[in-house]
């Protein structure tokens, strides 16, 4: 399941809103202190006792969000994660102590003598009290980290997909591109007097082939308008005017589409098959169904290079509307049946 937060955004927020928040949580856990304390001790007993305290927890805090988890926990070096933990948790507690007794040498308060501070007495409180902050700190790197690799592999399975997206594409143009010449070939041949008509439809085709579907998503009204000068160049072809019946009902002008999908079982018709042939396209507010049924070829006349197309087509519902289609052949009674159906 992908990140909740897209790209540009998950990094604003690395960059402005977790430095942000260390600082309200930092401002507020030292605003609840100064509250509590500063009305009861004398500035200097401050410092010695409580502020040194609070600086303590800092740096044992973001050494491990900076360097050991980062750097060694999650590099799976435990021996020195678990030493270098040690010895500075136990180094900041008796730094602590030692800069307490110094700031009693300091100044004449009775606060200090009134309350002594010894190795024995404070050093074990001290290093819990660092412990829960380190372990704070770890499961928030590691919070962090995790959302992290998500986005970054989020990234690149999306990145791949936009690479597979337009490789598959790409093999449609050529693909879509000979079997037409094909077809006017066929009328050179016959020196038809149709073969300027069919160059021009082949020129409007070929316009929506290679402009007009640089975006994910087309309109199905131009989805719609190049199946028809395909169909207009293969009745040319075939001398059947008006050979091919279409239906379609529902918000077609408001639908829209990853192009070449339904271009493509239209030449799939016409490549393997004969007339008479039929089209229906039925379009709901969630749901578009696109089905084409036309005569079998005998298959000894069945062109056997090639399959690109079909193969090219599922590959890109597979990717494009996962777990959201259905495409289904079926051959019954001297006729082929393509049923195509997906979901927004």
């Amino acid at each position: 399941m992908a990140i909740l937060f897209p790209n540009d955004r998950f990094k604003g927020l690395l960059h402005y809103g977790l430095p942000m928040l260390h600082g309200l949580g930092w401002l507020f856990y030292v605003s609840m202190v100064l509250y509590v304390v500063i009305p009861r001790v004398s500035f200097p007993f401050f410092v010695a006792y409580h502020g040194c305290y609070l600086l303590s927890q800092a740096i044992a805090f973001y050494a491990a969000y900076l360097y050991t988890v980062p750097q060694l926990l999650a590099r799976q070096k435990f021996i020195p994660f678990w030493l270098v933990t040690l010895l500075l948790l136990v180094g900041l507690s008796a730094l602590t102590v030692l800069f307490y007794n110094w700031m009693s040498h300091q100044t004449s308060s009775t606060e200090f003598q009134a309350a002594p501070l010894t190795f024995q007495k404070r050093t074990p409180a001290r290093l819990l009290g660092l412990v829960i902050v380190t372990g704070l700190a770890l499961f928030s790197r590691l919070g962090i980290d995790w959302i992290t690799n998500r986005q970054q592999q989020t990234e690149r399975e999306k990145d791949n997909l936009q690479i597979e997206l337009a490789f598959l594409k790409a093999q449609l143009n050529p693909h879509f591109l000979l079997n037409t010449l094909n077809s006017l070939y066929a009328l050179a041949l016959k020196q038809s007097p149709q073969t300027p008509e069919v160059i021009m439809k082949l020129s409007q085709l070929m316009r929506y082939l290679l402009y007009e579907t640089t975006d994910e998503r087309v309109p199905l009204t131009k989805e719609l308008e190049a199946i028809q000068h395909y169909i207009d160049l293969q009745e040319l072809r075939l001398s059947a005017p008006k050979a091919v019946l279409k239906a379609s009902r529902g918000p077609i002008e408001t639908t829209q589409l990853a192009p070449f999908l339904l271009l493509l079982l239209v030449e799939n018709m016409f490549k393997h098959g004969r007339l008479p042939m039929d089209i229906e396209l039925v379009v709901t507010d969630h749901m578009l169904h696109f089905q084409t049924r036309n005569r079998m070829r005998d298959p000894s006349l069945t062109d056997s290079v090639g399959g690109i197309g079909l193969t090219n087509l599922r590959r890109r519902l597979a990717l494009l509307y996962p777990s959201r289609h259905e495409l289904v052949c079926t051959s019954q009674n001297g006729f082929f049946h393509v049923s195509l159906t997906f979901n927004w």
